[in-house]
Protein backbone atom coordinates (compact mmCIF):
# COMPACT_ATOMS: atom_id res chain seq x y z
CA UNK A 1 0.00 0.00 0.00
CA UNK A 2 1.35 3.52 -1.02
CA UNK A 3 2.32 5.66 1.81
CA UNK A 4 -0.32 8.47 2.70
CA UNK A 5 2.08 11.01 3.92
CA UNK A 6 3.91 10.88 0.50
CA UNK A 7 0.89 11.95 -1.42
CA UNK A 8 1.59 14.94 -3.62
CA UNK A 9 -1.48 17.53 -3.61
CA UNK A 10 0.23 20.16 -6.04
CA UNK A 11 -2.74 20.77 -8.21
CA UNK A 12 -4.23 21.69 -4.73
CA UNK A 13 -1.15 24.10 -3.68
CA UNK A 14 -1.02 25.73 -7.10
CA UNK A 15 -4.34 26.74 -6.48
CA UNK A 16 -4.77 27.90 -3.05
CA UNK A 17 -1.88 28.94 -2.81
CA UNK A 18 -0.50 29.99 -5.88
CA UNK A 19 -4.09 31.42 -7.69
CA UNK A 20 -5.74 32.06 -4.97
CA UNK A 21 -4.15 32.98 -2.13
CA UNK A 22 -6.11 31.23 0.07
CA UNK A 23 -3.46 29.74 1.96
CA UNK A 24 0.41 30.24 2.65
CA UNK A 25 2.36 27.35 1.95
CA UNK A 26 3.35 26.22 5.80
CA UNK A 27 -0.56 26.31 6.69
CA UNK A 28 -1.32 24.07 3.42
CA UNK A 29 0.72 21.91 4.51
CA UNK A 30 -0.36 21.74 7.89
CA UNK A 31 -4.15 21.18 7.04
CA UNK A 32 -3.51 18.75 4.28
CA UNK A 33 -1.63 16.28 6.72
CA UNK A 34 -4.64 17.16 9.44
CA UNK A 35 -7.29 16.12 6.78
CA UNK A 36 -5.62 13.09 5.50
CA UNK A 37 -5.52 11.62 9.09
CA UNK A 38 -8.91 13.26 9.48
CA UNK A 39 -10.05 11.01 6.21
CA UNK A 40 -7.96 8.26 7.72
CA UNK A 41 -9.89 8.07 10.95
CA UNK A 42 -13.14 8.72 8.41
CA UNK A 43 -12.39 5.37 7.07
CA UNK A 44 -10.62 3.26 10.01
CA UNK A 45 -14.24 4.07 12.16
CA UNK A 46 -17.31 4.62 9.35
CA UNK A 47 -19.87 4.03 12.05
CA UNK A 48 -18.70 6.49 14.98
CA UNK A 49 -19.92 10.32 14.41
CA UNK A 50 -16.76 11.72 12.93
CA UNK A 51 -17.74 15.48 11.65
CA UNK A 52 -15.38 17.89 10.22
CA UNK A 53 -14.73 20.49 13.02
CA UNK A 54 -12.86 23.17 11.27
CA UNK A 55 -14.21 25.42 8.29
CA UNK A 56 -10.16 25.56 6.90
CA UNK A 57 -9.63 22.21 6.80
CA UNK A 58 -13.37 21.71 5.27
CA UNK A 59 -12.15 24.44 3.06
CA UNK A 60 -9.71 22.33 2.12
CA UNK A 61 -11.48 18.96 1.44
CA UNK A 62 -14.25 21.05 -0.59
CA UNK A 63 -11.38 21.64 -3.14
CA UNK A 64 -9.86 18.86 -3.40
CA UNK A 65 -13.38 16.88 -3.99
CA UNK A 66 -14.01 19.36 -6.95
CA UNK A 67 -10.52 17.13 -8.69
CA UNK A 68 -13.38 14.30 -8.82
CA UNK A 69 -10.34 12.16 -11.05
CA UNK A 70 -7.68 12.92 -7.86
CA UNK A 71 -10.11 12.72 -4.81
CA UNK A 72 -11.41 9.60 -6.36
CA UNK A 73 -8.23 7.85 -6.92
CA UNK A 74 -6.65 9.01 -3.86
CA UNK A 75 -9.58 7.70 -1.96
CA UNK A 76 -9.70 4.38 -3.51
CA UNK A 77 -5.18 3.88 -3.21
CA UNK A 78 -5.25 5.17 0.56
CA UNK A 79 -8.49 3.71 1.82
CA UNK A 80 -9.55 1.05 -0.84
CA UNK A 81 -13.02 2.90 -1.06
CA UNK A 82 -14.56 6.90 -2.00
CA UNK A 83 -14.83 9.15 1.28
CA UNK A 84 -18.23 11.08 0.92
CA UNK A 85 -18.41 14.54 2.08
CA UNK A 86 -21.88 15.12 3.99
CA UNK A 87 -22.15 19.00 3.99
CA UNK A 88 -22.38 20.27 8.03
CA UNK A 89 -25.07 21.52 9.41
CA UNK A 90 -22.60 23.70 11.52
CA UNK A 91 -25.89 25.12 13.97
CA UNK A 92 -26.10 21.05 14.76
CA UNK A 93 -22.40 20.50 15.08
CA UNK A 94 -22.71 23.67 17.86
CA UNK A 95 -25.32 21.12 19.60
CA UNK A 96 -23.52 17.88 19.19
CA UNK A 97 -20.10 19.77 19.02
CA UNK A 98 -18.70 18.49 22.38
CA UNK A 99 -19.27 14.71 21.87
CA UNK A 100 -18.47 15.01 17.74
CA UNK A 101 -15.06 16.76 19.48
CA UNK A 102 -14.94 14.31 21.98
CA UNK A 103 -15.00 11.28 19.79
CA UNK A 104 -12.29 12.84 17.13
CA UNK A 105 -9.63 13.55 19.93
CA UNK A 106 -10.41 9.61 20.83
CA UNK A 107 -9.67 8.13 18.09
CA UNK A 108 -6.89 10.71 16.55
CA UNK A 109 -5.28 9.70 19.85
CA UNK A 110 -5.80 5.97 19.09
CA UNK A 111 -4.74 5.98 15.80
CA UNK A 112 -2.00 8.49 15.90
CA UNK A 113 -0.96 7.90 19.48
CA UNK A 114 -0.96 11.33 19.96
CA UNK A 115 -3.54 14.46 20.89
CA UNK A 116 -4.78 16.15 17.95
CA UNK A 117 -2.78 19.41 17.14
CA UNK A 118 -4.61 21.82 19.39
CA UNK A 119 -3.79 24.85 17.09
CA UNK A 120 -6.01 22.96 13.73
CA UNK A 121 -8.35 20.94 15.80
CA UNK A 122 -9.95 23.55 18.09
CA UNK A 123 -14.38 23.28 17.31
CA UNK A 124 -14.37 26.06 14.72
CA UNK A 125 -17.88 27.11 14.61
Amino acid sequence: MENLNNYDPTFLKEKLIVKENKFNEEEFNILFKELKNFLLIKSMFPTKKVYMINKKIDLLWHEFILYTKEYTNFCNLFFRSYIHHSPNNWSKLNKEGKETSENFFELYQKVFGEIPNGEVWVFDN
